[in-house]
């Protein structure tokens, strides 16, 4: 399976007298969002035209497997102490 870049976007509307947020997270074969992107975004989270993008987080480039199991990589951790007084 190709990995992808993925990206989680948010998307804030208001509904009558209520706001709504709504979130969608998709793969591209690029490294870069222009407006088509964030229009399909916007179409993939059921939002109105008039919604505003509130974040375009990268998640990082994955399999879609990997997006829904989580990556499994193994890391090495280095603990650092500051002491002060």
């Amino acid at each position: 399976m190709k990995k992808r870049h993925y990206y989680n976007f948010a998307f804030y509307s208001s509904e009558g007298n209520r706001g709504v947020v709504a979130s969608i997270s998709i793969g591209y074969k690029h490294k870069f969002i222009s407006m088509p992107e964030i229009q399909r975004a916007k179409e993939g989270a059921r939002v109105d035209e008039s919604a505003v993008m509130i974040s375009c987080s990268y998640l990082g480039k994955m399999t879609e497997s990997e997006v829904k199991t989580g990556v499994t990589t193994s890391h090495k951790w280095r603990t650092t102490a500051a002491f002060f007084w």
